[in-house]
């Protein structure tokens, strides 16, 4: 979990992008990931096979960030 001023720009590496996915949660604010996709409060994303994330605060915001194991398929 963390809080970005407005304006911050952070990235993640996945430990593995092949064992894992990673799902982001915004509790406040907006938050663009990887130079495309917006979050607002609420809003959540999972991404797998991805080795790396970029978040830009788009104003004050508090997220958490997980890494998760990949849905299966049965």
């Amino acid at each position: 979990m963390g809080v970005l001023p407005a304006g911050r720009e952070i990235g993640y590496n996945l430990k593995s992008s092949r064992s894992t996915g990673i799902y982001l949660f915004v509790i406040r604010g907006r938050v663009r990931v990887n130079e495309g996709i917006e979050l607002s409060e609420r809003d959540g994303l999972g991404l797998s096979e991805v080795p790396r994330i970029y978040l830009r605060a788009l104003t004050d915001a508090e997220i958490l960030l997980m890494e998760v194991p990949p849905a299966r398929n049965n």
